[in-house]
């Protein structure tokens, strides 16, 4: 009997066929062996689910579900989750590849201190290719990430382990947000204990052509989005001042209005002056 904590991996999926694969064989790689994968498609019009079917034909830890009915990001997450069973689980984009020791490496940090409720780590910003372009660096301790929390999300999602006793505590995701709902479950989770990011990279982050943001300069249900965003920052207990929801606000605003270089530089220019103005 294995004596290894189960690990649910979860990965959302919606016409994801070009990029599917990758995702599900890094999966497959990986050094740490006792998990289950649950992919849920959201009605996909491609090939994706077919992928999906595939693979769990080949490896009875790989379950496949599809939804009767498209239920928005938030929802096909909320409902994969009810497939997990592992005391932990992993989230990673359909279009996005894990490296080989990042379960491993995040399951002994969480077995080695119970209070970590969620670890993630660094990702590398990658082409359609997965070839490297650079790699983002996130603070280590709980205390960091909480400072930084108030400015932007120090976690990243796809690279995200959750501790399943403490996810189940929080309200899951937000179905009522288009956009920010890993946000709005990453703070819910944090009153429940400590974050954790490895100080490596976990992922790699695809950047394709067209994003979610690069398709429209202004895109009506974005920014709809964001309003929803700000609202639930302004008037739930979140204990944030008007400044910090001002700024948050402000952070995800631009990644719509601004192309993504130009959001980098803005990222690496507001880093520096913060370090020069801090010494």
């Amino acid at each position: 009997m294995n004596k290894e904590p189960l690990v649910s991996v979860l990965i959302p999926s919606y016409n994801s066929a070009k990029y599917l694969d990758d995702s599900i064989d890094s999966i497959l790689n990986q050094t740490y062996t006792n998990w289950e994968l649950i992919i849920s498609d959201d009605c996909s019009t491609d090939d994706s689910f077919e992928i999906a079917q595939r693979y769990a034909s080949e490896d009875k830890r790989i379950k496949a579900f599809k939804n009767e009915r498209n239920l928005g990001i938030s929802g096909n997450m909320n409902k994969a989750l009810e497939e997990c069973s592992g005391k932990y689980i992993a989230i990673l984009d359909a279009d996005d590849w894990s490296y080989s020791y990042r379960l491993k490496e995040q399951v002994d940090a969480m077995e080695n201190n119970n209070k970590i409720v969620a670890c993630s780590g660094w990702f590398d910003i990658c082409d359609e290719e997965l070839k490297v372009k650079y790699t983002k660096d996130l603070p280590e301790s709980n205390e960091e990430l909480r400072k930084a929390m108030k400015r932007y999300m120090p976690l990243i999602h796809p690279g995200t382990m959750w501790r399943n006793e403490a996810l189940f505590k929080t309200d899951l995701y937000p179905e009522y947000l288009n956009v920010g709902h890993d946000y709005l479950i990453t703070i819910d989770i944090s009153e429940h204990g400590e974050l954790y990011n490895l100080q490596k990279p976990v992922i790699k982050y695809r950047v394709r052509e067209k994003s979610i943001t690069g398709e429209k300069l202004f895109d009506t249900e974005l920014v709809t989005g964001y309003l929803q965003l700000y609202a639930h920052f302004k008037y739930d207990d979140y204990k944030l001042s008007k400044k910090e929801v001002f700024f948050i606000t402000i952070r995800f605003l631009i990644t719509v209005i601004f192309p993504a270089k130009f959001v980098r530089f803005l990222a690496n220019y507001s880093t520096i002056i913060h370090r020069v103005l801090t010494k």
